[in-house]
């Protein structure tokens, strides 16, 4: 799986810089790990039925995942199988997320 990285903006704002960022997640085989990820992006090794990033939500930074991904993550947190931290954190990222669609430049 490859990552990548853009600054995320409320106000759907458009900027260039990248920072060096330790991604933290977990995987259906209960792998906790971290990579790093510098300028553009970064390979995420391995695979995996599903993966939940910001694991304990311990990161500064926003997810968007694609369609599939979140409704693996919707019904492992109706089978309480992800934290209800983790659940916070998805629905968080969410919000965010639509909140920055509704305002476009």
């Amino acid at each position: 799986m490859v990552v990548s990285q853009r600054r995320f903006s409320l106000l759907n704002r458009k900027h260039k810089e990248k920072w060096i960022i330790p991604l933290r997640y977990i995987t259906d085989k209960a792998e906790k790990k971290t990579v790093v990820v510098k300028k553009k992006g970064a390979v995420i090794p391995g695979s995996s039925a599903w993966i939940k990033f910001n694991y304990e939500q311990h990161g500064f930074y926003r997810v968007q995942y694609d369609d599939v991904l979140l409704e693996s993550l919707g019904k492992l947190l109706c089978q309480k199988k992800l934290s209800s931290l983790d659940g916070a954190g998805i629905e968080n990222d969410l919000y965010s997320l639509m909140i920055s669609l509704q305002y476009p430049l």
